[in-house]
């Protein structure tokens, strides 16, 4: 994930896009390496050889949707991508550095949250510590928990109230300088 957002940097011009607004999109367990890449990532060494090592993989955007945030033997914390990622018997620090509210920072790029509380799956207690680590460190950031829609609803296109998200998220992206005011 890091080199793709690199990638799309170094070849902004080419693809004709905006080097500074690249940002990342992830649902459910890719909700959990947005939020990674959005953490974790490599500044770029403007002297490499390499014309995509020499830009930042930091997204200057996130958006996370019923993500699987948190690991450890938290109540809500999703199991099953829990020991799909690190195994059944995982080295506690490893839990606690990629449990992704653990790794926000002033530096984690704005994000934009939408979780729902029918979700049985993945518990929107993971949105909500993402949230507040991203309050404790000033990170701009926008948390919308609707009450209907289960695990993987998408756009929620037929869940009343629910399916006003994209519309909320397209005007969080005009309110950070992502996309233009409407003409």
């Amino acid at each position: 994930a890091q080199r793709a957002v690199q990638t799309l940097r170094a070849r902004a011009k080419e693809l004709n896009v905006d080097p500074k607004k690249i940002g990342v999109i992830g649902f459910s367990a890719g909700g959990h390496l947005a939020a990674t890449v959005s953490n974790f990532n490599l500044a770029g060494d403007p002297a490499a050889a390499d014309a995509v090592a020499r830009v930042s993989s930091r997204p200057d955007f996130s958006i996370l949707c019923y993500s699987v945030i948190a690991f450890g033997n938290k109540e809500y914390t999703h199991k099953g991508s829990q020991h799909a990622l690190l195994g059944k018997r995982p080295a506690p620090e490893l839990v606690a550095s990629l449990s992704a509210e653990n790794a926000v920072t002033s530096e984690t790029p704005p994000t934009f949250l939408m979780h729902t509380e029918a979700d049985q799956l993945v518990p929107a207690e993971n949105s909500r510590v993402y949230f507040q680590a991203l309050q404790r460190h000033g990170v701009s950031s926008e948390l919308h928990v609707f009450e209907e829609g289960k695990h993987g609803v998408g756009l929620a296109k037929n869940v009343p109230v629910t399916s006003e998200w994209p519309s909320r998220c397209e005007a969080w992206l005009r309110s950070i300088g992502v996309l233009a005011a409407p003409s």
